[in-house]
C-alpha cells in the first residue's frame, strides 16, 4: 500500500497547488474536490494498512467495504 499512499499524497499535493493557481473559482472547485477524493483515499489506505498481519486487524463488514472500495 505504500506505492498508494505516495500516489495519493503527490496528487493531493498537486490538486491542492492547482486551487492555488485556477483563476476560475469554478476551476478552483474542481481541483478543490479532487483534492478531498484523493484525501478520503489517502485516509482509507492508511485505515487500512492495519489490516496487515500483527497490526490489529480490522473483520466484518466494515474492512470489506474498504476493500471494495479500493478495488
Amino acid at each position: 500500500m505504500a506505492d498508494n499512499d505516495s500516489y495519493y499524497r503527490l496528487r493531493l499535493e498537486e490538486e491542492l497547488a492547482a486551487v492555488e493557481r485556477a483563476s476560475d473559482p469554478v476551476i478552483a472547485n474542481v481541483h478543490r474536490e479532487m483534492a478531498q477524493r484523493y484525501k478520503q483515499m489517502l485516509e482509507i489506505s492508511l485505515y487500512l494498512a492495519v489490516d496487515e498481519p500483527g497490526h490489529g486487524a480490522l473483520t466484518g463488514g466494515a474492512l470489506e467495504e474498504r476493500r471494495a472500495i479500493l478495488g
